[in-house]
């Protein structure tokens, strides 16, 4: 019964996932708080504007939302 205590844990235990979700949690605190200014977000997340772009791409994010 080794493997029953990990059925119950879901996507809890799932780096993949809950690295996508602490990424994206991530990008729009930084939009809601520079207002969607790429510069200034870019900036806060230590990232280069065309990587935020790529991220925010790559996450399925649109301007003006906001979770």
């Amino acid at each position: 019964h080794l493997g029953l205590w990990y059925q119950g844990e879901g996507d809890r235990l799932n780096i993949r996932h809950r690295t996508w979700e602490l990424e994206r949690d991530l990008l729009l605190q930084a939009h809601a708080i520079h207002g969607g200014n790429q510069v200034h977000m870019a900036t806060a997340l230590g990232l280069s504007r065309g990587s935020l772009q790529y991220r925010w791409n790559r996450l399925g994010l649109q301007e003006g939302k906001d979770g």
